[in-house]
């Protein structure tokens, strides 16, 4: 493994596109887990009514649920990131380090 030309990977077009599509996901997940945390902040600043709205007969308000909702939210999300890599990234990965390795003997 040490006779690999790392820069030579790196500068690759096959690794360059594995890269930009992790960038993608993981910046694409990000972002829709920020937005889903704006919205409830924001909610929480100018619809304190709403979000203080009981929901049942017990204690629990609009506001409580979404902070549930949250938590499970970026669970998901950090769910789908890890299953998308061990799916799409980590085997497309090994198929470009076996091809690399395959290359150079």
């Amino acid at each position: 493994m040490s006779d690999i030309n790392l820069a030579g990977i790196v500068k690759s077009d096959a690794y360059k596109s594995l890269a930009s599509k992790r960038k993608r996901i993981s910046y694409t997940l990000t972002g829709v887990n920020v937005l889903a945390y704006s919205i409830y902040v924001l909610c929480m600043g100018f619809a304190r009514e709403f979000m203080s709205t009981p929901v049942g007969a017990g204690p629990m308000n609009i506001g409580i649920v979404m902070v549930i909702f949250l938590i499970i939210f970026a669970a998901v999300i950090s769910g789908y990131y890890v299953w998308w890599t061990n799916k799409r990234y980590d085997p497309a990965l090994k198929q470009l380090l076996s091809s690399i390795n395959e290359g150079s003997k």
